[in-house]
């Protein structure tokens, strides 16, 4: 479902083209159409669709031990588990968009790079997997 804004568009010419221009922002890329004017026919106004193209971000998911919480200062110097299993979740809808398991080094460039939208707000989710303790962080 794609918003919908109406420009007023008096003084503009039937018969002309004209440019719509859609500026780069903090989470749109730069988009154009270019479109003519026709007569309103019955008062239908001329509609002009302008597909917005919205700016992705690569994102790095790096694990590291949880020194706050554990009593255990001396395991900081141990490696982490291997395989970290986690999932990414868009915050607002609840989808799952991304998962993938963390290297040896507790490092992963989460796969599915292009479904996370700059401006959106997304959910890191561990499972407790016997090895590593349930988590989830914003």
């Amino acid at each position: 479902d794609a918003a919908e804004s109406v420009l007023s568009a008096r003084g503009l010419y039937v018969g002309e083209p004209y440019v719509l221009r859609v500026l780069p922002g903090h989470a749109t890329l730069p988009s154009e159409l270019t479109f003519t004017l026709g007569p309103e026919l019955a008062g239908a106004p001329n509609v002009a669709r302008l597909a917005l193209n919205r700016a992705t971000a690569p994102l790095t998911v790096a694990f590291a031990h949880d020194h706050e919480s554990s009593n255990f200062g001396w395991a900081s110097e141990l490696p982490l588990p291997p395989s970290i299993a986690y999932s990414i979740r868009h915050a607002a809808s609840g989808k799952t968009v991304a998962s993938g398991h963390a290297d040896e080094h507790g490092r992963a460039v989460a796969p599915g790079v292009e479904a996370l939208y700059v401006g959106e707000e997304y959910e890191l989710l561990v499972a407790d997997s016997g090895a590593v303790n349930a988590s989830t962080t914003r």
